[in-house]
């Protein structure tokens, strides 16, 4: 079982974040990170899919699978933008 300590640690830095961008809303944020990430993590399980956007036609996007993503490697993350932002 994961220590359920962890939860208010990553979200005291989740929330310093947000702060500083109080115009995002959350989900919109959750993206910012989320791209972030990426830019520090090329290729960062990364995948090439298909949006499909009517019977016919199809669209490529790529999106960024942050499930697997261990919460000790994403508040490191967290940290890293934090220093790097003065935050």
């Amino acid at each position: 079982m994961r220590d359920p300590k962890r939860i208010p640690v990553v979200m005291e830095k989740v929330q310093k974040i947000w702060t500083a961008y109080p115009d995002l809303r959350f989900f919109q944020f959750i993206s910012y990170l989320e791209h972030k990430f990426e830019e520090k993590h090329p290729g960062y399980k990364k995948q090439n899919v298909f949006e499909k956007v009517d019977k016919h036609f199809t669209h490529p996007i790529t999106v960024i699978d942050l499930f697997s993503l261990e919460d000790d490697r994403f508040e490191k993350f967290l940290d890293e933008y934090i220093q790097e932002n003065n935050l």
